[in-house]
């Protein structure tokens, strides 16, 4: 068993994961990113939110949930 933290993930790991999708304007919901990054879905949606906050990224509330997407303009 290895001991210690995961490394910190940062807001600048979740806007890799829509800079490196095929199609870059591809939206993405918190469980999505806490998968491919292996954090806590908290953690995801706090960072997608920051990234939102920023501009970086676009939000839309649905029924089950929230998704985020690059906008397609800054592709």
């Amino acid at each position: 068993m290895s001991g210690g933290r995961k490394p910190r993930t940062s807001t600048d790991d979740v806007l890799q994961i829509f800079l490196e999708a095929e199609d870059r304007c591809e939206p993405f919901d918190a469980p999505e990113i806490s998968d491919l990054l292996s954090c806590h879905r908290n953690t995801a949606r706090n960072k997608l939110e920051d990234l939102t906050f920023m501009c970086d990224l676009e939000s839309k509330k649905i029924a089950s949930g929230k998704v985020y997407w690059r906008p397609c303009e800054q592709a």
